[in-house]
């Protein structure tokens, strides 16, 4: 069977961001299963080179999609934002124009392919002859609009809606996400969303040796706090930068805070915050490489994810896998998470519970070393071989 996935979004700079890692993990553990499964990666022409040699595997072949028609592209783009300030969603103009300036791409899958895994669902090609999968991640412009710019809201909207339509499978990553694409759009069955949880390379993350040049190099403190996630308001960095100010004006405790992650739409305002309040105990590291991440998550005391909004976490999922302890915001998909894992949580939405579980890490009142390794026994079945099975078996019940 020939299994096409579909990562054309990717570039680069994606290569720091949550959706790279998962298909990273996803495709070597799919391409291990059986030998009877072929599988063609589709790749943006400008990612080929690099692509064929990040998965240079017998079974897996790379394959090229053309960015042709830019103009008509941006054109097309340029009037459904004009028509989306003035709250006139263009769907159908949007299904018609990518059919057509994505047909030769659409061939190519077509001839390659006997299904078809979207592990984004950003600029799909629509109305495929075989059938498809798609992973959405989220609907964060449904849920929080707040947090994106009017702009990201108009092309999501006709965006998804479209992937919803003319997609086989939706994929969600927990039970709330689920309630989410179902409440998002009214047309869906729930019949065509399955659940599959996001994945973790549990030997990735097993512990290497730190060594002291690493520590000086990033002057990492004994005991510290870790959040590597990017600059989006959603991610609360501000709320967690508040909790630790208060706590410096109120009890003469600096907290150390390690943060790593590439500079988005909030940016500037935490850094500022950071700056202008002089936390000289917060270090911001940008953007690193996976090894340095893995390390990072290895020299930590803990590991602390405050978002407003998530689908689900692969900093959770991470933070076990390396045997920390963990503080969480109290939103609906962590606490689903915590129904398999041991999480301290906070409410997100009251800043006294945060200035206390974070007085709680630093007088080492978290979880205990049993609960951290129960965690870690837990995660191991959420490793990427167990994940890539649960697709597998999705796509020969489509097929």
């Amino acid at each position: 069977m020939n299994i096409g996935i579909d990562i054309s979004t990717l570039n680069k700079k994606s290569k720091f961001q949550g959706v790279y890692t998962y298909s990273q993990g996803l495709i070597t553990s799919l391409r291990k299963k059986k030998k009877n499964y072929l599988f063609q990666i589709y790749v943006d022409e400008k990612f080929y080179n690099e692509s064929k040699k990040i998965f240079s595997y017998k079974n897996v072949k790379v394959i090229s999609l053309k960015n042709k028609f830019v103009k008509i592209k941006m054109l097309t783009k340029l009037i459904i934002l004009l028509f989306g300030f003035v709250r006139i969603k263009l769907t159908f103009l949007h299904y018609f124009m990518t059919n057509f300036t994505n047909s030769q791409n659409k061939k190519t899958i077509e001839n390659n392919s006997d299904i078809i895994l979207f592990l984004n669902a950003h600029e799909n090609i629509y109305n495929l002859r075989i059938k498809s999968i798609i992973n959405f991640h989220d609907v964060i412009h449904k849920s929080f609009s707040e947090f994106l710019s009017k702009k990201e809201i108009i092309l999501r909207e006709v965006i998804y809606e479209n992937c919803a339509k003319y997609s086989s499978k939706i994929i969600a990553s927990s039970n709330y996400m689920k309630g989410e694409f179902l409440k998002s759009f009214g047309f869906l069955k729930k019949n065509k969303i399955k659940i599959i949880s996001e994945g973790v390379d549990t030997k990735l993350f097993k512990k290497k040796g730190i060594d002291s040049k690493f520590k000086k190099k990033f002057n990492l403190p004994k005991k510290f706090l870790f959040y590597p996630a990017k600059l989006w308001k959603n991610k609360n960095h501000l709320g967690l930068l508040k909790a630790i100010n208060n706590i410096k004006k109120k009890h003469k405790i600096e907290i150390n805070l390690i943060l790593s992650g590439g500079k988005k739409n909030y940016s500037e305002i935490i850094l500022k915050y950071i700056r202008d309040k002089k936390i000289s105990h917060v270090k911001y590291l940008g953007i690193l490489k996976q090894s340095e991440i893995i390390k990072i998550y290895n020299s930590c005391t803990a590991v602390i994810i405050p978002s407003y909004y998530e689908s689900s976490s692969l900093v959770l999922l991470e933070a076990c896998s390396v045997k920390r302890n963990i503080i969480a915001s109290n939103i609906k998909p962590l606490k689903e998470m915590g129904k398999k894992f041991h999480v301290n949580y906070f409410d997100v939405n009251n800043m006294k519970s945060f200035e206390k579980i974070l007085m709680d890490f630093w007088k080492g009142k978290l979880m205990n070393k049993n609960e951290i390794e129960k965690n870690y026994n837990i995660v191991k079945k959420n490793n990427w071989s167990y994940i890539a099975k649960e697709y597998l078996t999705l796509i020969d019940k489509i097929i």
